[in-house]
């Protein structure tokens, strides 16, 4: 398992073969997550989607919060993406907060507050 956080810049992480960049990354308001365009190998993934720069990697899977924003809601989910076929599994729902920092086995460990003391456990696909 591999850890990433903000603080780990640059947005640039490299996993076995793979390239991982979070570009055009920005603050959505002072004091809030970061957010930005996902790279992966150079190529863009799905330009319609934001990720949260806390990336986790475990075995094949890349484990990143996504900004959800609509007219209801806004918040982030946490999603996984199988690095082998590019295929992006939401796996929580809409939290305030979602920052993975912990794989056991299948199961994804993720605060869902800025102050890391409230914790959800969610399982890979």
């Amino acid at each position: 398992m591999q850890l990433y956080l903000p603080t780990d810049n640059p947005l640039i992480y490299n996993y076995y073969d793979t390239t991982v960049e979070l570009v055009e990354v920005m603050e959505l308001c002072q004091g809030c997550p970061e957010v930005g365009y996902l790279l992966i190998n150079s190529m863009a993934f799905n330009q319609d989607l934001r990720f949260g720069t806390n990336v986790l990697f475990t075995g094949y899977w890349l484990i990143l919060p996504q900004f959800v924003s609509s007219w209801k809601t806004s918040g982030f989910k946490l999603c996984a993406i199988d690095l082998r076929t590019n295929t992006l599994y939401e796996i929580s729902q809409i939290e305030p907060l979602a920052i993975p920092y912990k794989v056991e086995e299948k199961e994804v460990k993720y605060f869902i507050d800025l102050a890391n003391q409230t914790s959800k456990t969610v399982v890979l696909p």
